[in-house]
């Protein structure tokens, strides 16, 4: 795939969400330390992923990854 037909729209979106993302991190971070800042960050993530996936794609989470993300969690 060329540059040239690469899609600025998707670009700018993950660009924005990594600049929120890692500045609403380090705020975090901050607030309460590194390690629950870092523990709640990796395990909200497989959380988010599947909600994200449900609602953008309309794919509901299969089993094994609830499976996967309540033992991630728990």
């Amino acid at each position: 795939m060329s540059f040239l037909k690469w899609s600025w729209k998707w670009t700018s979106l993950a660009a924005t969400s990594i600049a929120l993302f890692l500045g609403l991190f380090f705020s975090s971070i901050r607030l309460t330390g590194v390690a629950i800042g870092t523990v709640v960050t990796i395990g909200s993530a497989p959380v988010f992923s599947g909600a994200l996936e449900w609602i953008l794609w309309k794919s509901q989470p299969t089993k094994v990854w609830g499976i996967a993300t309540v033992m991630a969690i728990g």
